[in-house]
């Protein structure tokens, strides 16, 4: 599903005639706009599931980072001993807070490479408008350029329209900034 719509991308592409055969390209380009999107942002909006339990190997400390889930949704924590053999066991960890970036506190420690099941909402959420303006960005780019084979269209000197066929440096400070909110990184 992409990030925008159709009505969207034709309000930054009003010389495009209405029409089913259009929407259906625009709908393509605005596909292809997020795939563009979610590959460089490592991840994909898509709303939160329902609550699931999923296995995470902890680093140590007393923070356990979690992959993606709804804020406060964290139900249950269990360690789980022998993982995978058929004499896995699990214990319930009872006493743990969940911090607003989204890990998990433990104050005696998260053991060091120690499997934890929690049960959480997991997912992203709903789309930030950052990114639904980027992937309009970038659908735009596609369409501009679909029948151009150089980088620029028209000719030389006054009236030349360039295309960027690359996410622009402020698109991609845009999607690092968001993946950095997520994740808790700057470089997936």
């Amino acid at each position: 599903m992409s990030y925008a719509s159709v009505e969207q991308l034709r309000a930054y592409l009003p010389q495009v005639a209405s029409g089913s055969a259009n929407d259906v390209l625009l709908q393509a380009v605005l596909d292809r706009a997020t795939e563009i999107v979610d590959l460089e942002l490592a991840f994909s909006f898509a709303g939160y599931g329902t609550k699931a339990a999923k296995d995470v190997r902890a680093e140590g400390g007393e923070y356990l980072n979690l992959p993606g889930h709804k804020a406060a949704s964290v139900t249950t924590v269990y360690a789980v001993s022998s993982k995978g053999a058929s004499y896995e066991s699990t214990s319930e960890i009872t006493d743990f807070e969940e911090l607003e970036d989204g890990r998990l506190y433990y104050c005696t420690g998260w053991t060091q490479g120690g499997w934890y099941r929690v049960t959480a909402e997991y997912g992203y959420g709903t789309v930030p408008e950052a990114i639904v303006e980027v992937t309009l960005q970038v659908a735009i780019n596609i369409w501009r350029s679909r029948d151009a084979t150089g980088t620029t269209i028209g000719p030389d000197g006054q009236g030349q329209v360039s295309v960027n066929r690359a996410l622009t440096w402020n698109q991609r400070s845009i999607i690092d900034r968001v993946r950095g909110t997520y994740l808790g990184v700057v470089c997936a």
